[in-house]
């Protein structure tokens, strides 16, 4: 059994928001995929190391690289860290927007309907004894861009 908040309008606004919010977790996987495939850049080499020493220079040299390298991948770890959290702060923020236009969104979907529930209600076999109780029609104006159906004959 549903609690009775769940209203219709309830329903189709969590509707919009999880898809709203399910494409976005799409969009930050593929993008988070993308840049994390993205290859470090390689040390320069070309550093000079003031040692007269070849065998201090080189040691210098790959201690440069080294530590160049183990930079670089700090650095990697840190934008991958970033963005994944400024992403997900920015799905969260959208998320609270796209629930906000999906209660909107629900409003106008629901609009005729629960228009049409108070004439609904009056339709009781009494009323439909009635002369022309049963021909009663809803007014609903349309927008002046909306296709309209011929009337019934």
């Amino acid at each position: 059994m549903t609690p009775p908040w769940w209203t219709a309008r309830v329903r189709l606004t969590l509707l919009y928001t999880g898809l709203f919010v399910v494409c976005g977790a799409i969009v930050i996987a593929i993008t988070y995929g993308l840049v994390a495939s993205l290859q470090t850049p390689s040390a320069n080499p070309g550093a000079t190391c003031p040692q007269p020493d070849q065998a201090a220079r080189n040691r210098c040299k790959g201690a440069f690289v080294e530590a160049a390298a183990r930079g670089a991948q700090m650095q990697r770890e840190a934008t991958l860290a970033h963005l994944l959290r400024y992403s997900l702060i920015a799905l969260a923020a959208a998320a609270l927007l796209a629930a906000a236009a999906g209660w909107i969104a629900a409003g106008r979907v629901l609009r005729p309907v629960l228009q049409v529930h108070p004439i609904q209600r009056g339709h009781r076999p009494k009323a439909l004894a009635q002369p022309f109780g049963h021909n009663r029609r809803i007014r609903h104006r349309l927008p002046p861009h909306a296709v309209r159906r011929p009337p019934d004959e």
